[in-house]
């Protein structure tokens, strides 16, 4: 994610990672990568130890003002329990 930060690639319209353990250090990449090219539209991330600090991440990468395409998030089998939901809320709402 990094990389293609640093190189400003701007046509990842999907990113999906199943079961790699990223946890809420590695969303917190993503998020950056997502925020700074502005093309991604499905962010799907099942499985990949993701916490309500994650979802502090994701929440706030799709705050409105930030003009995040996103339309569909997936973040099944992740532990992320009701303070998750609420750090997603503040960026959904």
């Amino acid at each position: 994610m990094e990389t293609l930060e640093d190189l400003s690639y701007k046509h990842v319209t999907e990113i999906k990672f199943y079961k790699t353990e990223m946890a809420d250090e590695g969303v917190k990449y993503v998020c950056k990568f997502v925020e700074k090219s502005k093309s991604t539209q499905i962010l799907v991330l099942p499985n990949n130890e993701i916490t309500s600090a994650g979802c502090d991440y994701i929440g706030l990468c799709m705050d409105p003002r930030i003009s995040v395409p996103i339309i569909k998030l997936k973040l099944d089998m992740n532990d992320i329990g009701t303070e998750g939901l609420k750090n997603l809320a503040k960026g959904l709402c």
